[in-house]
């Protein structure tokens, strides 16, 4: 059996993982691993010798970072350690994954929601449901779908339909009208 590599260091087996790891991943999935290796993991543990990394080494550094960084940019810190560990460990550079032996920290909080609460919510819809139809529709939509302003803009009349309980089947609002109580979006 190969033994392991005595020089390998963290920095190298993270630099190899981004290289050769990440193969069929979104380009933006890429960089943000990227990122966060080397502006956290490389800079303060690549210059270890793999091989020498200890289990207590990582938990106090997940335990520092844990000071700095949300629980999700942590979880996403270990992830790229252990992963960068298990690909050097396949490749016998180093004969055991002590990352996987750590548990994760809880993080700092991460930024307040700016979303509505459950109150203001149904204040936002009381509110429309004396606004003109085109309005209450706009203001449904965006609660209801979760779709952001920006978002709906792109979207046209063409796209709203309402049901014509008359003639049974879906309408433009165009030519249907807002006297319908069931409606629809196209996207």
């Amino acid at each position: 059996m190969p033994s392991e590599d005595t020089r390998y260091t963290v920095a190298q087996a993270v630099e190899n993982w981004l290289q050769y790891g990440l193969t069929g991943r979104e380009a933006t999935t890429v960089e943000t691993k990227r990122i966060l290796a080397r502006k956290h993991v490389i800079p303060e543990l690549g210059a270890r010798k793999l091989r020498e990394l200890s289990a207590d080494d990582v938990d106090e550094w997940l335990a520092h970072k844990a000071k700095e960084v949300s629980t999700r940019t942590l979880q996403e810190l270990r992830s790229i350690l252990k992963r960068s560990v298990a690909r050097a460990q396949a490749r016998d550079k180093v004969k055991r994954n002590v990352v996987m032996l750590c548990e994760l920290p809880k993080g700092k909080a991460g930024r307040p929601s700016k979303s509505l609460s459950m109150a203001q919510a149904e204040a936002v819809l009381e509110a429309a449901e004396t606004a003109k139809p085109w309005l209450r529709a706009y203001v449904v939509l965006s609660l209801l779908t979760g779709a952001r302003t920006e978002e709906l803009r792109g979207l046209t009349w063409s796209h709203v339909v309402a049901y014509d309980s008359a003639r049974q089947e879906w309408r433009p609002v165009t030519s249907a009208g807002w006297e319908h109580d069931e409606f629809a979006l196209y996207v």
